[in-house]
């Protein structure tokens, strides 16, 4: 596949009678926005602010972010979400803009009790990458009781859609870059990668799952999809904040790594994603189905595997990677620690001495210390703050103890993050 990406670069996001992009500034005529949004009956009121690095603000009750883009050659937008199948994700023209997100917030915890937090200014925002960014923030509340799949399915629908008509405001773009991997070049290894996608693995009747192409995929074995689809919308996140948002999804960097150096020190020569199985023995023929595509389809000389959280899909992730040890194909795993005392030793659930190549990528629960902020958004600033691990504050507004967890963007099962994780 070949995806042109053109990017319009966001300095600036201000309120006007008109919704357009000029010279580097996304002006947002607010009224029409909200009218947009609110064609879902199920949604009975909406807020809208933007927040912008520096100023002292905390985001409350983000359930997930994302980057406003468009597909400009064809009506594929978000295609299983807000579009149907009659265009194909991963080709033709995109238009993306760069420098901001639309914040996702769900007050009433509704779309899920998995919540993030942000803020834009003090020791807390260093964590974030998202602390850099313009933030439209976008607050829906409920009309009435709501069935929390279906109340998810029409945030994301309307939020969705509010980054398509943003995205598609812009009349030009800043620059292009193009994502093609569709040669070969002989002499460079080809390398192969595996996403693991969440899953949920207990309330699944109660809890909204992560979407491909719009479905739910909790039962599903490896599938083959190209790496461009999912950099395209193919892949979103559905469960609420849990460090995996959308925005990262979108601006995968291990997919955009590998396609960069495509052709220049490597072959990127094809993906997989999958789902966490606790069943052992389909946990096995995941691996093998994983082992097999990468060996005798993609000819992979290596292969790169992330994952979601820890326990079961750590163990998969593992499974995944001996099966492809086993055939001759170096592996790289990655880890992200969900123990309190911030252990490796603990955390690393298998044990095959081919596995030899992991990437900690952060710590769920440690403890950061954020000061008191002026404002907050998504949320009431003089209730208590909803944080894992025992931590949080008596107040939203006011000094708080955060985990890691809960800060938006601070932990990220692709990469998608400001830390640097060391291991003492």
């Amino acid at each position: 596949m070949k995806l042109t990406l053109e990017y319009v670069d966001i300095k600036d996001i201000q309120f006007s009678d008109r919704t357009c992009v000029k010279n580097g500034t996304l002006f947002i005529n607010k009224a029409e926005l909200t009218e947009q949004i609110l064609t879902d009956p199920k949604i009975k009121s909406v807020d809208i602010d933007i927040v912008k690095p520096g100023e002292s603000v905390r985001v409350l009750n983000v359930a997930d972010c994302i980057e406003p883009r468009a597909k400009m050659t064809c009506e594929a937008d978000w295609a299983g979400v807000i579009a149907g199948f009659d265009d194909t994700l991963g080709t033709g023209t995109t238009r993306a803009l760069k420098g901001m997100s639309i914040m996702i917030c769900d007050p009433n915890c509704i779309w899920s009790g998995l919540i993030g937090n942000l803020d834009m200014s003090g020791p807390g925002a260093d964590w974030s990458p998202y602390s850099k960014l313009v933030n439209l923030c976008i607050a829906c509340y409920p009309n009435g009781k709501q069935d929390p799949r279906e109340y998810a399915h029409s945030i994301r629908k309307a939020c969705y859609g509010a980054g398509v008509y943003l995205a598609k405001s812009s009349d030009k773009a800043d620059r292009t870059e193009i994502l093609d991997n569709e040669t070969r070049t002989e002499g460079l290894p080809n390398i192969g990668y595996y996403y693991q996608i969440y899953s949920t693995q207990h309330d699944y009747e109660n809890i909204p799952e992560s979407i491909y192409y719009g479905f739910a995929v909790p039962d599903t074995l490896p599938l083959v999809i190209q790496p461009q689809e999912v950099i395209d919308g193919a892949i979103a996140w559905g469960c609420g904040f849990h460090m995996m948002e959308t925005y990262a999804i979108q601006n995968h960097p291990i997919i955009l790594d590998l396609m960069r150096r495509h052709g220049k020190d490597l072959n990127f020569v094809g993906m997989m994603v999958g789902v966490v199985s606790m069943d052992g023995k389909r946990r096995h023929l995941a691996g093998m189905m994983i082992g097999n595509t990468m060996k005798e389809v993609f000819h992979a000389d290596g292969v790169v595997m992330t994952k979601t959280m820890g326990g079961a899909p750590h163990v998969c992730e593992g499974v995944a990677a001996s099966e492809c040890e086993k055939r001759g194909i170096k592996t790289v795993t990655t880890v992200q620690i969900l123990n309190l005392a911030s252990n490796l030793s603990t955390e690393v659930l298998f044990n095959d001495p081919k596995l030899n190549a992991i990437v900690q990528f952060g710590a769920y629960f440690d403890p950061v210390a954020m000061p008191a902020v002026e404002r907050v958004f998504g949320g009431d600033g003089d209730a208590p703050l909803p944080c894992a691990a025992g931590l949080g504050g008596p107040t939203s507004k006011g000094d708080i103890i955060n985990a890691t967890t809960n800060i938006m963007g601070c932990v990220s099962h692709v990469g998608n993050f400001n830390i640097i994780a060391v291991d003492y």
